[in-house]
């Protein structure tokens, strides 16, 4: 795993004896030395691969020269000292100053180390600009601890965000998200890694798949990290036998995760969101067969999975001819028998219409309905072919 701190340089008060520092307590019950920067301390205390400090015009970069030492004299160093100091003061800290700087920072930290100009982060673009210097500075890197305590109050927020785009789409694991609160009444501090809030956005990025895909697979790592292991194999289990059209072995995996959830409900994060997994797996609650598959036919129109929401509407209405025949539901032999018998007589448009689409999906075929072929042709007319039917659909 290649690991990358990526920090946020603000501008702290400064004093005729420099930047005012702050000693950070950390989780662990340990202090660390007095600093300015926070993310000084972390990059000593976390070793990783790179380090990365992010910070506009104005930013202390002249600290960092401070703690590289530059500004003690080093030979050869006056000049970009100098440069630092000024530019830092007048709020025109260039690029190039920091390719200077950026070296010596590298050998003082023993890390490799970027530093890079961001934008004030005010504006939509600007804001962009913000996640793609993130982005960019951490190319190549697995993991990523991001450190937002210092920089403009609006940054914390803009690094969320930037923490959501790089595990959702660069797969980057935000492994830590610290931020340093200062006391002014104890002048002190305390770090704390925020990075539980993350979760929140994992609950919500899972939601937001399974209801564009419907599977229920996506809850189950988070049901795990919430300390419910034993949850992770049955909701994978009921994802798998649902997608597949198999609704009672689903409907059976799922009953075993209610009664896990009555008997110990998830607490923090998970307790937030139980309610919302619950009413999404909320149709294995339904004993009737044929009221279990038309709720799933539902379910799948409305997300539009079309393939789904035509195969259980059609066996919703084959159970239903089973009841009524008195015949055994899950027998092929009666299920059959039932489908011959009601299409021996007269049966309804309606549920020719929703046969031939469902022959048409399944086996990838024309309609044998010339209307059907029709009204086939776009989303519109599968639609309103699945929908016409659920709506006259039978209860039992």
């Amino acid at each position: 795993m290649t690991h990358a701190l990526v920090t946020f340089l603000g501008r702290t008060p400064k004093d005729t004896d420099g930047y005012r520092t702050t000693r950070y307590r950390f989780p662990d019950g340990s202090e660390s030395e007095p600093t300015a920067f926070l993310g000084w301390t972390l990059a000593k205390r976390l070793r990783p691969d790179r380090l990365v400090v992010l910070g506009t015009t104005g930013s202390m970069w002249d600290f960092l020269g401070e703690q590289a030492g530059i500004a003690e004299g080093d030979e050869g160093m006056g000049e970009l000292w100098e440069s630092l100091e000024r530019t830092v003061n007048e709020g025109r800290v260039s690029e190039k100053d920091l390719a200077a700087l950026a070296p010596l920072v590298s050998r003082h930290v023993g890390i490799e180390a970027g530093l890079h100009l961001i934008p004030n982060g005010f504006t939509e673009d600007e804001q962009v600009a913000v996640l793609q210097a993130m982005a960019d500075a951490t190319e190549g890197y697995s993991e990523v601890t991001l450190e937002v305590s210092h920089g403009f109050r609006h940054l914390p927020m803009i690094a969320v965000v930037a923490a959501v785009y790089l595990q959702a789409v660069r797969s980057v694991r935000v492994r830590e998200l610290w931020y340093g609160f200062y006391d002014p009444d104890t002048e002190s501090g305390t770090a704390h890694d925020l990075s539980g809030l993350l979760r929140l956005f994992d609950w919500v990025q899972a939601l937001s798949q399974f209801e564009h895909g419907g599977d229920y697979g996506v809850f189950a790592p988070l049901l795990a990290a919430e300390g419910r292991p034993e949850l992770d194999r049955p909701v994978r289990e009921a994802a798998f036998f649902e997608r597949t059209t198999r609704d009672a072995p689903a409907k059976e995996k799922i009953t075993t995760v209610f009664h896990d959830l009555d008997r110990a409900p998830l607490t923090g994060l998970g307790g937030l969101f139980q309610s919302a997994l619950e009413e999404r797996l909320g149709w294995a609650r339904e004993d009737n067969p044929q009221r279990r598959q038309r709720a799933l036919a539902s379910r799948h129109l409305e997300r539009r999975d079309y393939l789904r929401a035509v195969v259980y509407a059609f066996e919703a209405f084959v159970t239903h001819l089973v009841y009524e025949g008195k015949g055994d539901h899950t027998s092929y032999e009666d299920r059959d028998e039932a489908k011959r018998a009601y299409e021996g007589g007269d049966p309804s448009s309606a549920y020719r219409d929703l046969r031939d689409l469902r022959n048409a999906l399944v086996h990838v075929s024309r309609p044998s309905n010339r209307k059907v072929e029709q009204v086939a042709k776009g989303e519109e007319g599968v639609h309103r072919i699945i929908s016409r039917f659920l709506g006259g659909f039978p209860d039992d």
